[in-house]
């Protein structure tokens, strides 16, 4: 498996960019649309993509071509993130 740039159309359903965790269906607001470049593990299929607008990391999980946001953080972390994956890749061998 290779990471690959796809444009891709990622959904906000749970207002992630403003930091909730609430279920989908607590939230009382119509989703925010964001069509990307991404870097994408699985292509435009989907299992998770990552783009970068402004200066936030975002991350989105997706199945048969529904993406979905999941986080969001400032892309100053992206290093840290980048050597905690590395980690675990070391450890599985």
């Amino acid at each position: 498996m290779t990471a690959r740039r796809c444009r891709i159309t990622v959904w906000d359903h749970a207002d992630r960019l403003h930091g909730s965790a609430l279920p989908p269906s607590m939230i009382k607001h119509s989703p925010v649309r964001y069509d990307v470049e991404a870097w994408c593990v699985g292509g435009v299929e989907g299992v998770r993509a990552y783009f970068i607008i402004g200066d936030l990391l975002y991350e989105a999980d997706g199945d048969d071509g529904n993406w979905w946001l999941v986080s969001v953080c400032h892309k100053d972390w992206l290093k840290s993130v980048l050597e905690a994956l590395t980690g675990l890749s070391k450890e599985m061998g």
